[in-house]
C-alpha cells in the first residue's frame, strides 16, 4: 500500500483537502495532522521510488515502439515536473 498512498498523498493539494479526499476514499475520518504525519513518513521513500520509476520510463523510451514511446515520454515529463516540485519542498505537506 506504500506506493499508492505515497502517490495519493503527493498530489498537489492542501492537507485539509487531502484529508477530505482520503476520508471519502476510505470511508473514515482523516485529519489534516494525519495527512501531515503520513507525508512526513512517506517522504524518505520517494527518492527510491522515483529512481525506480525513472528506470522503467527510460527502458520503455529506449526499447518500446512508437506507441510505447508516447506514454513513456508523457510520464517522464510528469515525473520531471514532480521532481522539480519536490526539490522546493520535499517533506512539507501543503
Amino acid at each position: 500500500m506504500e506506493r499508492p498512498r505515497l502517490l495519493y498523498a503527493g498530489q498537489f493539494r492542501s492537507k485539509d483537502r487531502t484529508a477530505g479526499a482520503l476520508a471519502e476514499l476510505f470511508g473514515t475520518l482523516v485529519s489534516a495532522e494525519t495527512v501531515a504525519a503520513m507525508t512526513a513518513r512517506a517522504a524518505p521513500g520517494t527518492r527510491t521510488f522515483l529512481r525506480e520509476l525513472q528506470a522503467v520510463l527510460d527502458h520503455h523510451a529506449r526499447s518500446g515502439g512508437e506507441d510505447s514511446w508516447c506514454w513513456a515520454e508523457q510520464a517522464a515529463d510528469a515525473l520531471r515536473t514532480m521532481k522539480g516540485s519536490m526539490r522546493r519542498s520535499p517533506t512539507t505537506a501543503r
